[in-house]
């Protein structure tokens, strides 16, 4: 089976990353996309957002995927 993958990682800001892949394998195609910004280590916001698409012969499904993160004094807020 023949396989190929491109994919391309872009850091605009210190702990934020958005990328981007391709990947095809013989009758299926992928893309996805994400957005990050890593949690802190103290109080602070992070976040992910992931989507994608595969299309095959049969059928097509898409997935999104968007998460959040918020370290407070006291404890942790997420929402996934």
């Amino acid at each position: 089976m023949n396989e190929f993958f491109a994919g391309l990682t872009y850091y605009p800001w210190t702990d934020t990353s958005l990328s981007a892949g391709y990947r095809r394998t013989e009758d299926t195609n992928s893309y996805t996309v994400q957005a990050q910004k890593n949690q802190p280590v103290g109080e602070g916001w992070g976040y992910r957002f992931s989507a994608g698409k595969t299309d095959t012969p049969e059928a097509s499904v898409t997935s999104v995927n968007p998460f959040v993160q918020y370290n407070a004094k006291r404890g942790i807020i997420s929402a996934e």
